[in-house]
Protein backbone atom coordinates (compact mmCIF):
# COMPACT_ATOMS: atom_id res chain seq x y z
CA UNK A 1 0.00 0.00 0.00
CA UNK A 2 2.88 2.74 0.42
CA UNK A 3 4.47 1.89 -2.62
CA UNK A 4 1.33 2.29 -4.30
CA UNK A 5 0.23 5.45 -2.55
CA UNK A 6 0.74 8.55 -4.19
CA UNK A 7 3.29 11.07 -2.27
CA UNK A 8 6.51 11.99 -1.10
CA UNK A 9 6.82 10.62 2.21
CA UNK A 10 3.81 7.86 3.21
CA UNK A 11 2.88 6.52 7.12
CA UNK A 12 1.41 4.18 7.55
CA UNK A 13 -1.69 4.14 9.81
CA UNK A 14 -3.72 1.74 11.58
CA UNK A 15 -6.86 2.68 13.14
CA UNK A 16 -6.53 6.13 13.18
CA UNK A 17 -2.64 5.83 14.66
CA UNK A 18 0.29 6.34 12.68
CA UNK A 19 3.34 4.05 12.59
CA UNK A 20 6.35 2.76 10.89
CA UNK A 21 7.55 1.80 8.24
CA UNK A 22 8.11 5.40 6.28
CA UNK A 23 8.27 5.54 2.51
CA UNK A 24 10.45 8.45 1.90
CA UNK A 25 10.76 8.99 -2.04
CA UNK A 26 14.51 8.57 -3.01
CA UNK A 27 14.28 12.32 -4.31
CA UNK A 28 14.26 13.95 -1.14
CA UNK A 29 17.28 12.00 0.63
CA UNK A 30 19.32 14.71 0.15
CA UNK A 31 16.92 17.89 2.25
CA UNK A 32 16.70 14.74 4.92
CA UNK A 33 20.24 14.53 5.15
CA UNK A 34 20.95 18.14 4.82
CA UNK A 35 19.12 18.94 8.11
CA UNK A 36 21.07 19.41 10.99
CA UNK A 37 18.15 20.31 13.70
CA UNK A 38 16.95 18.10 16.90
CA UNK A 39 13.63 16.89 15.91
CA UNK A 40 14.63 14.15 14.02
CA UNK A 41 13.37 12.67 10.98
CA UNK A 42 9.51 14.50 11.67
CA UNK A 43 11.42 17.95 11.64
CA UNK A 44 13.81 17.13 8.80
CA UNK A 45 10.03 16.71 6.14
CA UNK A 46 8.85 19.46 8.02
CA UNK A 47 11.83 21.55 7.35
CA UNK A 48 12.37 20.59 3.91
CA UNK A 49 8.44 21.09 3.60
CA UNK A 50 7.89 17.87 2.10
CA UNK A 51 3.88 16.16 1.76
CA UNK A 52 3.01 13.74 3.50
CA UNK A 53 0.55 10.75 2.75
CA UNK A 54 -1.37 9.04 5.89
CA UNK A 55 -2.02 5.71 4.37
CA UNK A 56 -4.31 3.35 6.32
CA UNK A 57 -3.32 -0.39 6.67
CA UNK A 58 -4.62 -3.13 8.53
CA UNK A 59 -1.55 -4.08 10.24
CA UNK A 60 -1.24 -3.50 13.76
CA UNK A 61 2.65 -4.63 13.44
CA UNK A 62 3.45 -0.67 12.66
CA UNK A 63 2.24 0.83 15.58
CA UNK A 64 5.34 -1.88 17.19
CA UNK A 65 8.56 -0.72 18.85
CA UNK A 66 11.21 -3.30 18.65
CA UNK A 67 13.38 -0.82 20.63
CA UNK A 68 11.30 0.78 23.11
CA UNK A 69 9.29 -2.12 24.54
CA UNK A 70 7.84 -5.67 24.14
CA UNK A 71 4.45 -4.68 22.45
CA UNK A 72 5.37 -6.65 19.40
CA UNK A 73 5.72 -9.72 20.88
CA UNK A 74 2.36 -9.65 21.46
CA UNK A 75 1.54 -9.94 17.63
CA UNK A 76 3.86 -12.84 16.84
CA UNK A 77 1.49 -15.80 17.62
CA UNK A 78 -0.97 -13.94 14.88
CA UNK A 79 1.89 -13.14 12.11
CA UNK A 80 0.97 -15.62 10.32
CA UNK A 81 -1.17 -13.94 7.34
CA UNK A 82 -2.44 -17.34 6.41
CA UNK A 83 -4.30 -17.64 9.75
CA UNK A 84 -7.31 -16.21 10.91
CA UNK A 85 -7.30 -13.14 12.66
CA UNK A 86 -9.77 -10.56 14.06
CA UNK A 87 -9.72 -7.12 12.50
CA UNK A 88 -11.61 -4.65 14.06
CA UNK A 89 -12.86 -0.81 13.60
CA UNK A 90 -14.42 1.71 16.38
CA UNK A 91 -17.07 3.92 15.89
CA UNK A 92 -18.91 5.99 18.07
CA UNK A 93 -22.60 7.32 17.37
CA UNK A 94 -25.38 8.91 18.43
CA UNK A 95 -28.09 9.52 15.54
CA UNK A 96 -25.10 8.14 13.32
CA UNK A 97 -21.43 7.64 13.24
CA UNK A 98 -19.57 10.58 13.82
CA UNK A 99 -16.67 9.64 15.27
CA UNK A 100 -13.86 6.24 14.04
CA UNK A 101 -10.80 5.69 12.89
CA UNK A 102 -11.18 7.93 9.66
CA UNK A 103 -12.22 10.85 11.28
CA UNK A 104 -9.38 10.34 14.67
CA UNK A 105 -6.94 9.99 11.89
CA UNK A 106 -8.21 13.17 10.10
CA UNK A 107 -8.45 15.51 13.65
CA UNK A 108 -4.77 14.21 14.65
CA UNK A 109 -3.22 15.14 11.25
CA UNK A 110 -5.10 18.62 11.67
CA UNK A 111 -4.15 19.12 15.45
CA UNK A 112 -0.16 18.25 14.36
CA UNK A 113 -0.46 20.42 11.03
CA UNK A 114 -2.73 23.56 12.49
CA UNK A 115 -4.86 23.70 9.70
CA UNK A 116 -8.09 21.60 8.41
CA UNK A 117 -7.07 22.23 4.67
CA UNK A 118 -3.30 20.98 4.74
CA UNK A 119 -4.68 17.80 6.99
CA UNK A 120 -7.29 16.94 4.05
CA UNK A 121 -4.53 17.36 1.71
CA UNK A 122 -2.51 15.26 3.22
CA UNK A 123 -5.41 12.71 3.27
CA UNK A 124 -6.26 12.78 -0.09
CA UNK A 125 -10.04 14.26 0.47
CA UNK A 126 -11.43 17.59 -0.63
CA UNK A 127 -11.61 20.11 1.94
CA UNK A 128 -15.19 20.51 1.50
CA UNK A 129 -15.01 16.44 2.27
CA UNK A 130 -13.10 17.59 5.61
CA UNK A 131 -15.49 20.28 6.63
CA UNK A 132 -18.51 18.47 6.40
CA UNK A 133 -17.11 15.64 8.61
CA UNK A 134 -16.34 18.49 10.95
CA UNK A 135 -20.07 19.41 10.87
CA UNK A 136 -21.27 16.19 11.53
CA UNK A 137 -19.49 15.64 14.75
CA UNK A 138 -20.17 19.58 15.82
CA UNK A 139 -23.95 18.40 15.13
CA UNK A 140 -24.02 15.18 17.33
CA UNK A 141 -21.86 15.95 19.90
CA UNK A 142 -23.36 19.89 19.94
CA UNK A 143 -19.79 21.63 20.72
CA UNK A 144 -17.45 22.92 18.68
CA UNK A 145 -14.27 21.46 17.08
CA UNK A 146 -12.49 23.75 16.16
CA UNK A 147 -10.52 26.71 17.44
CA UNK A 148 -9.72 28.38 14.15
CA UNK A 149 -8.09 32.32 13.57
CA UNK A 150 -8.04 34.05 10.22
CA UNK A 151 -5.08 35.31 8.32
CA UNK A 152 -3.29 37.98 9.75
CA UNK A 153 -0.02 39.17 11.15
CA UNK A 154 1.06 35.89 12.38
CA UNK A 155 -0.99 33.65 10.04
CA UNK A 156 -4.22 31.66 10.54
CA UNK A 157 -4.60 28.72 12.29
CA UNK A 158 -6.94 25.83 13.28
CA UNK A 159 -6.55 23.62 16.85
CA UNK A 160 -9.11 21.34 18.31
CA UNK A 161 -11.27 22.67 21.36
CA UNK A 162 -10.18 21.21 24.86
CA UNK A 163 -13.04 18.69 24.74
CA UNK A 164 -12.17 17.17 21.55
CA UNK A 165 -8.50 17.06 22.53
CA UNK A 166 -10.01 14.73 25.47
CA UNK A 167 -11.91 12.89 22.64
CA UNK A 168 -9.29 12.35 20.35
CA UNK A 169 -7.08 10.74 23.57
CA UNK A 170 -9.63 8.80 25.04
CA UNK A 171 -10.23 7.25 21.63
CA UNK A 172 -6.90 6.40 21.55
CA UNK A 173 -7.06 4.62 25.17
CA UNK A 174 -10.39 2.94 24.61
CA UNK A 175 -8.58 1.63 21.17
CA UNK A 176 -5.84 0.12 22.78
CA UNK A 177 -7.64 -1.37 25.60
CA UNK A 178 -10.67 -2.99 23.57
CA UNK A 179 -8.27 -4.37 21.16
CA UNK A 180 -6.19 -6.17 24.06
CA UNK A 181 -9.31 -7.70 25.26
CA UNK A 182 -10.74 -8.77 21.57
CA UNK A 183 -7.77 -10.22 20.50
CA UNK A 184 -8.14 -12.25 23.82
CA UNK A 185 -11.60 -13.16 23.10
CA UNK A 186 -10.98 -13.83 19.50
CA UNK A 187 -8.16 -16.51 20.80
CA UNK A 188 -10.91 -17.73 23.06
CA UNK A 189 -13.57 -18.84 20.54
CA UNK A 190 -11.43 -19.10 16.93
CA UNK A 191 -7.99 -19.58 17.50
CA UNK A 192 -8.30 -23.53 18.33
CA UNK A 193 -10.54 -23.83 15.03
CA UNK A 194 -7.84 -22.04 13.31
CA UNK A 195 -5.13 -24.35 14.18
CA UNK A 196 -6.23 -27.78 13.13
Amino acid sequence: KLMQADGDVCIPSYHGRWGHPILLRADHFAQILAYQGDNGLRGAIEAANINKRIVEVEDAGIRADIQRDLSYQKLIPNHDAAKMRLTCQFGIAKERVFYDGYVHQLLSLMEELGSLSKACTHMGISLNKGRAIIATIEQQIEHPVLETQQGGKHGGYSHLTTEMKTLLTDYDRFCAEAETYLQQLFQKYFLHTTDK
